[in-house]
């Protein structure tokens, strides 16, 4: 996962977010101008510990960690440092098994609204609440994958709601 910033055409800098041996890729960019946030969408299908990982970045996130198993495909979304590309806050955003260990969240967009993160994602069973537990009350006419959409503190130490469709009497996003 690499993200490089250009004025001009001309190369400002240039960051590797992961450089372990878990298949990680960038997959999209915010900028909310007024805030002068930058954010990076990216995805990982396993847990990185140490300098340049993933891990490293996510240590003060709303989930910290990839969590248990591996293969899946997490999303893990940087607040990026606009002048360097340096990770400044991280969060994985990650759906579980029955079994509690990891399973798919994709990444499908991105918004800033009311001074908060959005993340919309395709999560496949079972979407975490905001508190990191799997949501419970599954309407069986809703299979998987289910729109999932969390709202994050711009520092992304937390969520501050989580939704999905298909879950918790939830039909359609509000």
């Amino acid at each position: 996962p690499i993200v490089t910033s250009f004025t001009n055409g001309i190369r400002d800098w240039t960051q590797f977010y992961d450089t372990s041996a878990i298949d990680g890729r960038g997959v999209g960019l915010l900028w909310d101008q007024a805030s002068q946030n930058l954010y990076g969408v990216f995805t990982a299908d396993g847990g990185s510990q140490g300098a340049n990982t993933f891990g490293q970045a996510t240590q003060g996130g709303w989930l910290a960690g990839y969590g248990t198993g591996g293969g899946p495909k997490a999303s893990v979304l940087l607040k990026l440092n606009p002048t360097t590309g340096t990770s400044e806050a991280g969060t994985f955003i990650r759906a579980e098994l029955s079994n509690g260990k990891t399973n798919t969240v994709n990444p499908v967009g991105l918004d800033f609204i009311n001074n908060e993160v959005i993340f919309f994602g395709d999560s496949f069973f079972t979407p975490l609440n905001v508190n990191g537990q799997r949501f419970d009350n599954r309407n069986p006419a809703f299979t998987s994958p289910f729109d999932y959409r969390v709202a994050l503190t711009t520092n992304l130490s937390q969520a501050t709601s989580a939704e999905a469709i298909g879950w918790n009497g939830v039909t359609q996003f509000g």
